[in-house]
């Protein structure tokens, strides 16, 4: 969906590995899910928003986890937005040129 809009995309397999491109790569937007291995999202963005090269840089959350405490833990971790599984292109597009424009 983002590839059609030609935003640049750098994928992790993993929290670990996506926190190592947050510290390395010149990142615009981070979008993760809670559900991750070695390194869940939560955890992730909380590292990404204590980062001194990474602190600012928007997080956008995209999870199935559907629970109110989920959705408290995301927030408490800082992320910008938290959208639930599925969602559709139209509004995943909107929230990451919004995000892109408040930046």
């Amino acid at each position: 969906i983002l590839k059609k809009k030609a935003y640049r995309i750098l994928i992790a397999r993993n929290g670990q590995e996506g926190l190592a491109i947050a510290n390395t790569e010149p990142l615009d937007l981070i979008i993760l899910d809670c559900e991750m291995p070695v390194l869940n999202g939560i955890e992730m963005c909380k590292q990404i928003k204590a980062g001194p090269k990474t602190a600012d840089i928007p997080v956008l959350v995209i999870t199935g986890v559907k629970t109110p405490s989920n959705v408290i833990e995301c927030f408490e971790a800082d992320v910008e937005n938290y959208l639930e599984k599925p969602i559709s292109a139209k509004v995943l597009l909107a929230e990451v040129d919004h995000l892109l424009s408040t930046e």
